[in-house]
């Protein structure tokens, strides 16, 4: 007699296994290996996506940070160490810039993306989190700044070596930060250099002071999206040929 789709012989050891019993088998284990498939290509998808993000916000802001601080420094120097006004406007419009561009690359990322895994969600809720700190720490340390060059009126030439110095140190910790966050040593070497810089300018008067953050801290944020583009484009090629010998398997 059939028992649980096997057969058995007359001392009752089981003899044979039904054609049914082998089908079954092998559906439980193809759906096994489409399950995994589906996880590994949603968690290559994360990857690819957070990868972007690098690389495309290290642009936008190593460009902002390269044409805003020089324009500072160049207009400054020539203006006898005192920033015209048309200069602040510059320098804050590429920096206006920057968020704006910074948040259609993050919401074109997204569109159509939902996320169901445990660490798609995690590395959701760590960007916007990620994101609110870069903006309240500059908005309302920038303020701050502000008001204590006002209460203590201090010359041009220290509220520009104050302002280089405050920025340098706030962005170097951040990127150390999102380092640690995504284990991204690119973002972590990135967040050294801009603290070593803190120890530079301040040798410096402002307006020099600020052709160094352009050159040297815009520069290091665009050679970081360098690094990152290449990290990227060699990990979906690598992805790739992962994925044709899986289906070739």
């Amino acid at each position: 007699m059939g028992k649980n789709n096997r057969e058995y012989d007359i001392s009752g050891n089981r003899a044979t296994q039904s054609p049914d019993g082998e089908a079954g088998q092998e559906e439980v284990i193809m759906e096994a290996r489409v399950a995994a498939g589906l996880i590994e290509r949603q968690s290559q998808r994360v990857d690819r996506m957070f990868n972007v993000f690098s690389w495309s916000f290290c642009l936008i802001w190593g460009v902002a940070w390269l044409i805003g601080y020089l324009v500072l420094g160049l207009a400054t120097s020539a203006n006898a160490g005192v920033t015209p006004i048309w200069a602040w406007i510059c320098g804050a419009g590429m920096l206006l810039c920057a968020v704006v561009l910074s948040i259609v690359v993050a919401f074109r990322g997204l569109s159509g993306y939902r996320a169901s895994s445990e660490r798609s969600r995690r590395e959701s809720s760590q960007g916007v989190i990620y994101g609110w700190t870069w903006f309240l720490a500059f908005s309302l340390g920038m303020s701050a700044l502000g008001m204590i060059s006002q209460r203590y009126e201090l010359n041009a030439n220290a509220t520009a070596s104050l302002y280089c110095v405050v920025t340098a140190l706030l962005v170097g910790a951040l990127y150390m930060i999102g380092g640690a966050l995504w284990g991204d040593k690119s973002q972590f070497v990135v967040g050294v250099w801009m603290l070593m810089l803190t120890l530079v300018l301040p040798m410096f008067e402002g307006s020099t002071g600020y052709i160094i953050m352009g050159v040297l801290g815009g520069g290091g944020m665009i050679l970081e999206a360098v690094w990152a583009l290449f990290a990227s484009r060699k990990g979906g090629f690598a992805d790739g040929i992962r994925a044709g010998k899986t289906e070739a398997a």
